[in-house]
């Protein structure tokens, strides 16, 4: 919301080229707005601002953006003892992530992206091996992301 400041005793903005007394914008392209400030001594003043819109959520809902991990190591010294996927921006609304073995077997699951791995399967250590994993998000605008990928364990 843009309004002016005292002693202003009138304004007008110019906006893609229709003139109005006073407007709020919550612009969808990229537009110059030209605001006419009028004083009490009848001083006119003319000024401008071009606002550029981006698409943040193309540039955001992908891979690049998250954190998501090649390999862990849950073996408790601290460093990378759990699997999990980051939301650096805190952009992802749905989430959806699912890791198998080499047989097939789904190891873990999560709708949850706070949720964490711990390199367990029915409440017992994993040996070293290679997952696959199947990431499903959607993101703030109804972008959706899927990824897929392996996940080394590490011991």
């Amino acid at each position: 919301n843009l309004s002016p400041i005292s002693p202003i005793t009138s304004y007008s903005w110019n906006v893609n080229n229709l003139d109005t007394a006073a407007f709020i914008d919550v612009p969808d392209s990229s537009t110059w707005y030209i605001v006419k400030v009028m004083n009490s001594d009848g001083c006119i003043i003319k000024d401008s601002v071009f606002v550029n819109v981006y698409d943040c959520i193309d540039v955001f809902c992908d891979a690049k953006n998250l954190k998501i991990p090649t390999a862990f190591s849950p073996n408790n010294d601290g460093i990378n003892d759990a699997y999990f996927i980051e939301d650096k921006d805190g952009i992802v609304t749905n989430f959806k992530l699912e890791i198998f073995n080499r047989l097939g077997q789904k190891v873990f699951a999560s709708a949850d992206i706070s949720k964490e791995w711990d390199g367990t399967f029915r409440e017992e250590k994993i040996s070293p091996q290679v997952f696959d994993f199947y990431l499903e998000l959607e993101c703030i605008g109804q972008k959706k992301l899927f990824n897929k990928g392996n996940i080394t364990l590490i011991r």
